[in-house]
C-alpha cells in the first residue's frame, strides 16, 4: 500500500470512529444540555482515579488506538531572504556580539510582506498542531486535509506576494538605496549606505516552502523481515505513547499561555483601562477551538478541559460588562485562574 493510500484509510478509519462515537469531539456543546462534563476538581485527585492514572508513575499513558490510526507527521521548511543584514563596522566596535541593521522597513515593503506571507505559513501549521521532533509536526488526521488547504491557501499568497515583490525588485532596491542613505547620513556612518548585502532579485525569487508528510509506521504492521525483537517494538510503543503523552500536554500548555495573558489583561482595574479588546476572550476561543482540533492524546482530562475552557469562553462572549465594570472583570478572571490552575496539574 503506497502512502497516500495509507492516509485514505487511516481517514476513513478515524472518521469511522467519530461517526459511531455518541460524542462530537470537534463541535462545542450547543447549550448546557449537551455539555461536556468539567472535571471541577484537579485531574489527580481522589475523587478521580480514572483521570491520574498515568500521573502515578513515570510511564506514558497507554494509547486506547495506535498513533499511526490518528495522527500523520508533516515536515515543512522554509526558505526566505533576511529581513536584516550584519552590520560588519558596529559588529567591531561592539565587540559583544552581532549587530544588525533592519532593511525593507515598512509594512508597505513588497519584500517584508512577501516574507511575512511565507513565515505565516509555518505559523500556521505550528498553531493547528502538536510537535512531534524538530522541525516535524504531529497533524490529528480528521483535521489533516483541513490544515493542509490552509497550507496551500497560504502558500499560493506568499507565491503570490513574491511574484509581485520581484516584478518590482528594482524600485524597490531603489528605496531601500535611498532610505539607507538617509540614515547614514543622519548618523555620519557612511557604512550604513552600503547596499551591496541587499538581497538580490534571484535571492527573493528563490523564497519557497516545502511541505511533506510522512504516515506513522502502526507498531502492529512493521514489516517482519526487519527482524524487530520484542524488546524493540515494545520500545517504539513506549516512544508512541510518549509522543502522545507529550502531545496532550502541549495542547495543554497553550491553552494555559493563553489563560495567562487574558487573566494580566483583566488584572488591569478599570479606572486603569485605556482600552478593552475582546480578544481577551476570543483569544481563549480560538486556542480552544486550535487544541481542540490538534488534540490526538487518548487522556480523558486533556479533552475535558479544553472543552471546559470552550464553555468558560462562550459565557464570557460579548460581556460589554468586562469593559467597564470591575466586578465582572474580577469574576471572569477567577474563573480563567480557576480553571487555569486545574489545567497546571496536567503539565
Amino acid at each position: 500500500m503506497n502512502m497516500q493510500a495509507q492516509l485514505q484509510a487511516a481517514i476513513a478509519a478515524a472518521e469511522e470512529t467519530l461517526d459511531s462515537s455518541p460524542r462530537n469531539l470537534s463541535t462545542a456543546p450547543a447549550n448546557d444540555a449537551d455539555a461536556p462534563t468539567i472535571p471541577w476538581s484537579t485531574p489527580d485527585v481522589d475523587d478521580a482515579p480514572h483521570l491520574r492514572a498515568h500521573y502515578d508513575d513515570d510511564q506514558p499513558a497507554p494509547q486506547l488506538k495506535s498513533l499511526g490510526s490518528k495522527a500523520v507527521t508533516v515536515q515543512l521548511s522554509t526558505s526566505t531572504v533576511g529581513l536584516s543584514k550584519l552590520d560588519h563596522v558596529e559588529t567591531a566596535n561592539y565587540a559583544a556580539g552581532n549587530v544588525h541593521t533592519h532593511i525593507f522597513k515598512g509594512s508597505d515593503n513588497l519584500v517584508r510582506i512577501a516574507v511575512n506571507k511565507y513565515r505565516a505559513v509555518g505559523a500556521y501549521l505550528n498553531a493547528h498542531t502538536v510537535p512531534w521532533d524538530k522541525g516535524v509536526r504531529m497533524v490529528n488526521i480528521v483535521k489533516y486535509q483541513d490544515i493542509m488547504a490552509g497550507l496551500r491557501q497560504l502558500i499560493a499568497e506568499a507565491e503570490a506576494a513574491k511574484y509581485e515583490a520581484t516584478r518590482n525588485m528594482g524600485a524597490i532596491l531603489a528605496e531601500e538605496a535611498q532610505r539607507l542613505q538617509g540614515i547614514a547620513h543622519a548618523t555620519g556612518k557612511p557604512h550604513i549606505a552600503d547596499v551591496s548585502k541587499l538581497p538580490t532579485v534571484e535571492d527573493v525569487e528563490a523564497m519557497s516552502v516545502q511541505v511533506s508528510m510522512m504516515p506513522i509506521p502502526d507498531p502492529d504492521n512493521v514489516d517482519p523481515r526487519l527482524g524487530n525483537t520484542e524488546a524493540e517494538t515494545a520500545d517504539y510503543v513506549n516512544k508512541l505513547n510518549e509522543k502522545a503523552d507529550n502531545a496532550g500536554k502541549h495542547c495543554i500548555s497553550e491553552c494555559i499561555s493563553t489563560m495567562e495573558q487574558s487573566s494580566n489583561s483583566l488584572s488591569v482595574p478599570v479606572g486603569d483601562l485605556k482600552r478593552y479588546h475582546k480578544s481577551v476572550i476570543g483569544n481563549l476561543a480560538d486556542v480552544a477551538s486550535r487544541m481542540d482540533g490538534a488534540n490526538i492524546s487518548d487522556d480523558p482530562a486533556v479533552k475535558q478541559n479544553i472543552d471546559a475552557l470552550v464553555k468558560l469562553a462562550d459565557k464570557y462572549d460579548g460581556d460589554d460588562m468586562l469593559s467597564h465594570n470591575q466586578t465582572a472583570r474580577d469574576t471572569a478572571k477567577l474563573d480563567i485562574d480557576a480553571l487555569m490552575s486545574r489545567m497546571q496539574g496536567l503539565v
